[in-house]
């Protein structure tokens, strides 16, 4: 079993794809505040493919504004 399957919870996990290679389509981004984060912000996406949202860092960010441009309504799709 992967460490990462022994604390499940509401955002993805590298163990949630047993090695794979996976391709999600967005569906939404928005930004919240996490409880318990020491951040007062996080970015969060939702993914057509998975319940499971995942909490976006600012270097993936950074990388995701790189590819797909500034404009996060035009990263969804």
């Amino acid at each position: 079993m992967h460490f990462d399957k022994l604390y499940p919870g509401r955002f993805m996990k590298a163990g949630d794809f047993n090695g794979k290679d996976v391709t999600l389509t967005v569906t939404a981004v928005k930004v919240e505040k996490i409880e318990g984060s020491k951040k007062v912000l996080n970015a969060i996406f939702s993914f057509a493919e998975a319940q499971k949202e995942m909490d976006v860092n600012k270097t993936n960010g950074v990388c995701i504004r790189a590819m797909f441009g500034n404009e996060t309504n035009a990263w969804v799709g």
